[in-house]
C-alpha cells in the first residue's frame, strides 16, 4: 500500500499526462481487493495520507499562489482549445504512434529503409495482439496490466487537453512503459509455443538489431532540445560576456540550456510571457541593465516595435544580427521593463 501510494503521487505530481501510470495503481488494488480487505488500518492510513501530505497538500497552496498558472488550471481550464477527439486518434495513428514504435522518426519523416519500418510494424502488431489475447482469453495479470496502461495513456491522449497537438510524441511517453512488456509478451508466447529457449532467445535478440537499426544514424552527440541557430545565438551571447537577457520564452529556456546556465533569461516581456521559475526574473532584473541584452527574431513580432521604442525614447543600444535574431546590447540609457510590457506585443508567438 506504501508503494501504491508513492507511485500514485508520483505520477499525478508528474502531470496529467502521466496519470495512467495512476490508474494503472488502481487496476493492482482492485486485482488484489481480497488482500487490500484484510489489511490493517495503518496499511490504509498510508495509501490515503501519502497521496495527501505529498501530493494534494502542496499542490493546493501552489494553485493559491498561482491561481491562473496550475496543474489544476492547465487541465480544467475552459478556455483550453476544444478537444478534437478524431483529430487527435488520426495524429496518434498516423504520427505518435508510429514515432514512439520507431517505424518513423519523430520529425515524421520515414526510415531511409522500408524493410525496417516494415519489420517494426509487425512485430508491434504481433506484439499487442499476443499480448491482447493473454488479457483477455487466458487471464494473465501482467498482460491486463500492460492493456490497462496502454489503453489509460492512449485515452487520456485522445480525449484529454492533450489531444490537439497530436504530432508531439512527448504526450504519450508513458507508453514506453508498457512496450518493454509488450517485446516480454511475445517473447514468452515464443518460448511457450517451442520448447528450447533459444527460439526465445533469437527472436529478442533480432528485435534488438532491428530496433538498433532503425535509429541508426540518428545518433549525434548534439543536444536536441535546441536548433543550431539557438546554439549560436548563446555561443555569440557569451562571446559578448552577456550574462543576462530579455526575450521571448521560447529563445529563453533554449539559450539558458544552451549556456549551460551562464546565461539567466527572462521572459517578461515577451512575446511568449510564460514564466516557470520567477527567480531567472528577479536574477536578470536585479542586475538593472549590466550585461544585459535584449533578443528579438528577426522575422517576429517584437522586433520593429523595440527599435520604434528606441527611437522615440532617444535609447541608443549596439545592434548585430545572428542568424535570425536581432541582439541589442549596452543600451545607454537602459529602457523600462514595465513599460516594454505596456507596449510590446504579448500573449504568445516568438
Amino acid at each position: 500500500m506504501v508503494a501504491i501510494g508513492f507511485t500514485g503521487s508520483a505520477a499525478v505530481w508528474a502531470g496529467y499526462v502521466v496519470a495512467p501510470v495512476g490508474l494503472t495503481c488502481a487496476w493492482i488494488a482492485l486485482l488484489s481487493w481480497q488482500r487490500l480487505i484484510r489489511l490493517p488500518i495503518v496499511g490504509w492510513s498510508a495509501l490515503l495520507l501519502i497521496p495527501a501530505i505529498t501530493w494534494l497538500l502542496p499542490l493546493t497552496v501552489y494553485a493559491q499562489q498561482h491561481p491562473n498558472d496550475n496543474p489544476l488550471w492547465w487541465v480544467f481550464n475552459p478556455d483550453r482549445p476544444k478537444v478534437d477527439v478524431k483529430t487527435a486518434f488520426e495524429g496518434f495513428v498516423t504520427l505518435s504512434g508510429q514515432a514512439l514504435l520507431g517505424i518513423i522518426r519523430p520529425t515524421g519523416r520515414a526510415h531511409a529503409s522500408p524493410a525496417l519500418s516494415f519489420a517494426l510494424a509487425s512485430i508491434a502488431c504481433v506484439a499487442i495482439l499476443m499480448t491482447l489475447f493473454q488479457a483477455s482469453y487466458r487471464r494473465n495479470r501482467a498482460a491486463m496490466l500492460t492493456v490497462v496502461l496502454a489503453v489509460a495513456t492512449v485515452g487520456a491522449f485522445i480525449f484529454g487537453s492533450f489531444g490537439y497537438p497530436g504530432t508531439d510524441v512527448r504526450y504519450i511517453l508513458p507508453l514506453f512503459l508498457a512496450l518493454p512488456l509488450l517485446v516480454a509478451a511475445l517473447i514468452a508466447g515464443i518460448r511457450r509455443a517451442s520448447r528450447p529457449s533459444r527460439w526465445a532467445t533469437l527472436a529478442l535478440l533480432c528485435i534488438v538489431v532491428i530496433n538498433g537499426a532503425s535509429s541508426f544514424g540518428d545518433l549525434n552527440l548534439q543536444n536536441s532540445y535546441s536548433s543550431p541557430e539557438e546554439a549560436d545565438l548563446a555561443q555569440a551571447l557569451e562571446q559578448h560576456d552577456i550574462r543576462y537577457i530579455h526575450t521571448s520564452y521560447w529563445y529563453a529556456m533554449s539559450i539558458m540550456f544552451e549556456s549551460g546556465g551562464r546565461i539567466t533569461a527572462s521572459s517578461r516581456v515577451g512575446p511568449n510571457r510564460t514564466i516557470y521559475d520567477p527567480q531567472n526574473e528577479a536574477r536578470v532584473l536585479a542586475a538593472e541593465g549590466k550585461d544585459t541584452a535584449f533578443v528579438f527574431s528577426s522575422d517576429g513580432s517584437a522586433a520593429r516595435p523595440f527599435e520604434e521604442y528606441l527611437k522615440e525614447q532617444g535609447i541608443r543600444c549596439q545592434q548585430r544580427s545572428v542568424r535570425n535574431y536581432y541582439i541589442f546590447e549596452k543600451c545607454q540609457p537602459f529602457p523600462s521593463i514595465d513599460k516594454l510590457v505596456e507596449i510590446l506585443p504579448g500573449g504568445g508567438g516568438f
